[in-house]
């Protein structure tokens, strides 16, 4: 690790009345930017999000309710290599694919001060201060790792990777790194790179790991050219298509400042620029996590009192990482205890990242009991909000109605969900209006509390017609406060259902995706709901979902071309050992109507060391043992009429064993049946493409069924059966 690269309160008893304005206009004319919060895709709107607010009357936005777990603290300083937790910086993950909570905090590894003083010697205001010269004043700050398997039992592991006086027998997974954020990558194609840090060492550096323990040398980052003595974290913002750093600089009169840096590669990351100070000069912006939700980009700003020489988690949001607003500046979203000598009196830093669950969202922080700057100790403590329940409207007035009108927000489901507190007698009423406020429909009233609860629409009225249009919400809450709305497609109801369907894609991140070749990543993004590819140079690139040894499988998809353009879905993908293209495999073709004959609907070979037949649309191809293909025409088959131009389509394909089927809108487009056994391929990855300069796709709905493999015999006459 020595080795330095260089990269170069209120009580609910009110009524609200909260109007949701929207007019009426076509899905297709989005050509929305990320900063337009209503655009056609986004299914999740939480309430905190100012661009949906038009205007209010009587009603005002207040922080959600945090509770701190009855068990905490779950950990604190109880190693040799841990006199002093400080502030921790902890970033926390539950890892899907191990099933485990993981922990990278950052303590003071060597504190002389706190290692030179004895327990009844370190009280604040006695003989002896912290960083007293009596006692030594060198420090040294490391990353250590915990893991859990249910986020609250945690365990220190021997890991024997650092030494630290002589033995290797600790958790300690760097020495030096100072304030690091630390995420897990699935974007990038490199296992070695699958975890990065962000953090101040000479300067602010990155680095990078296969599995979070084991790490690269530092890199160092001159361009970012900000002192970063903070928690610094970083993560991939997708509806800007690149990474985001967090960090601190400082400035007279305010002192501590958030401060932004981007990068493209996570190597060479542009200037830090101020984004977030405190609005006094003694309630400073010492760290703030972020992190990307339902839209919006959600930070958690410790704010340290000097005046107090203590800290307390507040709540921002922002659309773009660069303009934040304060909800509530002063008032804290994690309180400190209000008894001296409790585990988090003196501090409340918000670790990177919340955990977000089916019934709470996991605020993970680390506390203090005592003074920021004096004698303390350290823990590792954990918070709950209820789901989207960082902030919501309540009525300010409860002698007359509060109104809350938003701007245009697109139906993108079947279902409209709410998510709301309702004391024992309130209610939530909902309304839809058209664009001129005549009224369509009513909801049966809510009566309890409620997480993401389908309205039911009075007389039979069916919601899903307006899907893809703009509508208005008249929402009415008695004794009750609103959180969230959501829309929901009936495909999304069902997952998981007994079909077997699971979405592979969450509407709102690339989590489990990545680019190929890596330096085509900031082709794809996530805007309005849908993956976005964009070809910014004369390649091929793909985005590669991470389960790489697919075999027998139904994937279905909805895809948009706004404009010409070649696109597809690689199927059974391997890397090609030739290097003529990023991948071989089996490619179903969607490139756009107009670029040649059948292509729209047609199956591709994408092979170097075998022969590539052509399948077209209407096609059906067998090639027999022999390697000769034999053709025929499919009756009814998809024509260029089926095909919904500009607009949103449906892609079904059925691969199981050596029989595969491409349908496009509901329509057999073509199908193929490969024996030839040498250089088939049995398994492998499924990879969106991108296929020309300048040109733009759209994918959404993504679902993956796994099917249990059959004898080759058995393929065979199920592929018979089910196409007749």
């Amino acid at each position: 690790m020595a080795m330095i690269g260089r990269c170069a309160k209120r009580n609910i008893s009110d009524v609200i009345m909260v109007t949701l304005t929207v007019a009426l206009w076509s899905s297709q004319a989005s050509g929305a930017s990320p900063g337009e919060a209503g655009a056609p895709g986004r299914d999740r709107y939480l309430l905190l999000d100012s661009r949906i607010i038009d205007n209010t009357e009587n009603a005002e936005l207040t922080l959600g309710i945090v509770k701190k777990d009855p068990r905490n603290p779950l950990f604190m300083e109880d190693k040799p290599w841990e006199p002093r937790f400080d502030n921790l910086y902890a970033n926390v993950l539950y890892d899907e694919d191990e099933n485990l909570y993981k922990c990278w905090y950052s303590p003071f590894i060597i504190d002389e001060s706190t290692a030179n003083t004895s327990r009844k010697d370190r009280i604040n205001g006695g003989k002896f201060k912290y960083l007293g010269r009596h006692t030594g004043r060198r420090r040294e700050m490391g990353i250590c790792y915990a893991v859990s398997p249910d986020g609250i039992r945690w365990e220190k592991p021997s890991l024997g990777i650092v030494e630290f006086e002589g033995s290797k027998d600790n958790n300690i997974v760097w020495r030096g790194p100072h304030g690091s954020g630390i995420f897990k990558d699935m974007r990038d194609p490199d296992p070695k790179r699958r975890y990065k840090a962000f953090f101040k060492g000479t300067m602010i550096s990155v680095g990078f790991s296969p599995d979070g323990i084991h790490w690269s040398d530092a890199v160092e980052c001159p361009e970012a050219n900000v002192p970063g003595d903070t928690h610094n974290n970083a993560f991939w913002a997708p509806t800007l298509g690149e990474y985001v750093g967090i960090t601190r600089t400082w400035a007279k009169p305010r002192g501590r400042q958030v401060a932004r840096t981007s990068s493209k590669d996570f190597l060479k990351w542009t200037r830090a620029e101020v984004v977030l100070e405190g609005v006094e000069n003694h309630l400073q912006t010492y760290a703030m996590p972020v992190f990307y939700y339902a839209g919006v980009y959600i930070g958690l700003p410790a704010i340290y009192n000097s005046d107090a020489d203590r800290t307390h988690t507040e709540l921002a949001w922002s659309p773009d990482t660069v303009a934040w607003h304060r909800i509530g500046p002063g008032t804290p979203l994690i309180a400190n205890s209000t008894e001296k000598g409790q585990y988090d009196w003196g501090t409340v830093y918000a670790a990177a990242y919340p955990v977000f669950l089916k019934d709470e969202i996991r605020l993970y922080y680390g506390g203090c009991d005592d003074m920021h700057f004096g004698w303390r100790n350290g823990y590792f403590c954990l918070a709950t909000l209820r789901p989207d329940g960082f902030a919501g409207y309540e009525p300010v007035d409860s002698d007359q109605p509060a109104v809350v009108k938003t701007t245009p927000v697109v139906c993108t489901g079947e279902h409209l969900r709410v998510s709301a507190d309702v004391e024992k007698n309130g209610y939530v009423q909902i309304r839809l209006l058209d664009s001129s406020n005549k009224p369509l429909a009513e909801g049966e009233p809510l009566t309890k509390t409620v997480t993401d609860s389908p309205i039911q629409w009075k007389n039979g009225f069916s919601f899903g017609k307006l899907k893809g249009k703009e509508i208005k919400l008249r929402l009415e809450l008695s004794e009750s406060k609103l959180y969230s709305f959501s829309f929901t497609s009936s495909e999304r109801e069902e997952q998981p259902n007994s079909h077997g369907f699971v979405s592979i894609f969450d509407g709102n991140t690339l989590e489990g995706w990545s680019a190929a070749p890596i330096e085509s990543a900031s082709d794809w993004t996530v805007r309005d709901g849908a993956i976005v590819g964009h070809g910014s140079a004369d390649r091929l690139s793909y985005l590669v979902w991470k389960d790489e040894d697919l075999a027998d499988f139904e994937l279905e998809l909805r895809y948009r071309l706004p404009g010409k353009g070649n696109t597809g879905v690689e199927i059974r993908a391997q890397p090609d050992p030739t290097g003529k293209r990023p991948f071989e495999g089996y490619h179903a073709d969607l490139g756009h109507v107009g670029i040649g004959p059948h292509i729209l609907g047609a199956w591709d070979f994408h092979f170097a060391t075998r022969k590539e037949y052509p399948c077209n649309r209407g096609t059906r191809l067998v090639i027999d043992e022999d390697g000769k293909p034999h053709y025929s025409a499919i009756d009814g088959t998809l024509t260029e009429a089926d095909i919904n131009d500009r607009q949103w389509n449906e892609v079904r394909i059925i691969v199981r064993g050596n029989h595969f089927r491409f349908f496009i809108n509901g329509t057999l487009a073509s199908e193929f049946t490969d024996n030839v056994k040498r250089g088939r391929l049995e398994r492998g990855a499924i990879g969106l493409q991108i296929h020309d300069k300048g040109m733009q796709v759209e994918f959404k709905d993504i679902r993956l069924k796994r099917l249990v493999s059959l004898p080759e015999s058995e393929e065979h006459m199920s592929a018979v059966v089910e196409l007749d």
